[in-house]
């Protein structure tokens, strides 16, 4: 069917924390998903097919990389992009 959507899918990101040295992860999305779930050293995201999906993992600047993403988007769409 021209002009639909590809479904979205659902992945998750598994980490081996004591191979990287972490007591524990905190994730956010920053853009192109959205978290479904967390558990101690995964997350389960919703990712729009084609998409490309960024995720931060123990970054306190996170909610302000995400807004600082959403108005670079707004700004290049306004030119057209």
């Amino acid at each position: 069917m021209a002009g639909a959507a590809a479904p979205a899918a659902d992945l998750t990101l598994t980490l081996d924390l004591k191979a990287l040295g972490m007591e524990k992860a905190e994730f956010a999305a920053i853009t192109g998903c959205r978290i479904r779930h967390v558990d101690a050293d995964s997350v389960q995201l919703t990712v729009p097919a084609q998409w490309t999906a960024v995720v931060s993992v123990n970054r306190p600047d996170a909610a302000a990389l995400a807004a600082a993403h959403q108005r670079e988007l707004a700004q290049w769409r306004r030119a057209g992009g």
